[in-house]
């Protein structure tokens, strides 16, 4: 066996599944700075005026749009800080078992919130809903290490002395 078809390090398992735990985080401030900025509502009044007996009437229609920050006001930010914060722990988190802990609790929070949000803001959270998900799998089914290392002796294609 090659050194090359081993299955990877639990560093590089590690490696992988913080790969995921900052691409949530990284996901989750994207879909919070676009929803605060993003216009999500948008409304239309018309008004008519002149005389309606003799078709005389001028009808005028104004749209207008307004993000969340400007509809609901600062306190939104509360809102869509939530998922932000829940995405920090498993990048903080240092041992194996917090890292666990924290990558499950995240993809479990997230999830919960996705859900709830899903007609208004959460389908916005879903890719990093889905990133917490593959953070906490690889996290908590990590690879060993491999306890040894097979190199094929010098000398000889096959390793035998014969």
């Amino acid at each position: 066996m090659d050194h090359t078809d081993a299955p990877p390090t639990t560093t590089a398992w590690l490696d992988l599944s913080r790969g995921f735990a900052l691409a949530t985080f990284a996901l989750a401030v994207a879909a919070s700075v676009v929803l605060s900025m993003l216009p999500v509502y948008s409304s239309e009044s018309m008004t008519s005026s002149g005389d309606f007996t003799t078709s005389d009437v001028v009808t005028s229609v104004e749209t207008s749009t307004g993000t969340l920050l400007s509809e609901n006001g600062p306190a939104v930010l509360v809102i869509l800080a939530i998922p932000v914060v829940a995405a920090l722990p498993p990048l903080l988190a240092r041992r194996r078992v917090s890292r666990t802990v924290t990558a499950t609790v995240t993809a479990v929070v997230l999830l919960v919130l996705t859900v709830i949000g899903a007609f208004s803001i959460g389908i916005f959270y879903v890719p990093a809903t889905l990133c917490a998900v593959v953070a906490a799998v690889l996290t908590a089914t990590r690879r060993p290490a491999p306890a040894w290392t097979y190199e094929v002796p010098s000398g000889s294609p096959t390793g035998s002395t014969s």
